[in-house]
């Protein structure tokens, strides 16, 4: 029996020393007419359909807040939809800030409400007037 598990312990460290894993390179949209340059790029479920979209803010004199939606959960995405034209280039984060169960946008200043959990955001709300380039969501309850 110690031989036999002697065997197998061989047979799994030489497959995970000698395996690899392939990737294929999937391009969702390097550019399109409305973004120029990438600053922050995240996914989340903006839709509520089960699979990873992706939100993107730009850089440069192009400063915009946009997503692209994943179309069939298998990569293919949607040209982006421009959330809001910002002032400065930032992070993003999502969560759930009104608590109706679907994700918002947090970019420095203030949040983007998902109003129908498919997509469709408000204006901005402000939560500070200081800017901040870094942000995160967290529950503290």
């Amino acid at each position: 029996m110690r031989d036999l598990y002697s065997i197998l312990l061989l047979i799994f460290c030489g497959n995970c020393l000698f395996g690899q894993v392939a990737f294929q390179t999937n391009s969702v949209y390097k550019y399109d007419d409305f973004i120029n340059s990438y600053y922050d790029v995240i996914t989340a479920d903006i839709d509520n359909d089960n699979d990873l979209d992706i939100i993107v803010t730009s850089a440069f004199s192009n400063n915009k807040l946009a997503w692209f939606e994943n179309l069939d959960g298998m990569g293919t995405y949607a040209p982006s939809v421009i959330i809001a034209d910002l002032e400065d280039e930032t992070n993003i984060a999502v969560g759930d800030m009104d608590g109706d169960d679907d994700l918002d946008i947090i970019i420095g200043t203030g949040w983007y409400q998902n109003l129908d959990g498919q997509g469709t955001f408000s204006e901005l709300t402000i939560f500070s007037e200081d800017y901040t380039d870094s942000v995160d969501v967290v529950d503290l309850w």
